[in-house]
């Protein structure tokens, strides 16, 4: 009976630890919508005309895209970027298509109404490193 107990112990210990090993870091936002950079070697380049795809996660713990469904395609524009249109708040993963380990996830925390980017946001990924980053930049208009 000991055994089994120690047995069932382990199993335990071994699934807790895998789903924490598949944790997530989730980026928080009010909005879906900016700029997607790749940065190689400290080089940036920015993503224009791309293909992206849109994702809702299902799930706060797995990387994108095991227990995630495919709710959009987008793309960037000529100036590289990209809006997601009306969301629902939540997880999600923004991936570019044709390069699938490149994959942002953001946590809505708010309905988004799909209008104009009121900051300017910029999703990077390091090739490097494979680690993302999103960072806001508030343009503040003096007064007149």
């Amino acid at each position: 009976m000991k055994g089994r107990f120690s047995n069932l112990l382990l199993g335990v210990s071994v699934a807790v630890s895998c789903v924490a090993c598949n944790r997530v870091s989730w980026q928080v936002s009010r909005e879906l919508c900016g700029q997607i950079r790749i940065v190689d070697k400290q080089k940036s380049t920015v993503l224009k005309d791309t293909d992206l795809m849109l994702y809702r996660s299902k799930s706060t713990h797995f990387a994108c895209c095991s227990d995630a469904e495919v709710i959009a395609d987008l793309r960037t524009d000529a100036a590289g970027m990209f809006n997601s249109g009306k969301l629902a708040a939540g997880r999600y993963f923004v991936v570019v298509k044709n390069s699938p380990q490149i994959s942002f996830p953001i946590f809505l925390e708010k309905d988004y109404d799909g209008g104009k980017c009121s900051v300017s946001r910029v999703l990077s990924f390091d090739r490097n490193t494979g680690k993302t980053e999103q960072t806001v930049t508030i343009l503040l208009r003096p007064s007149k």
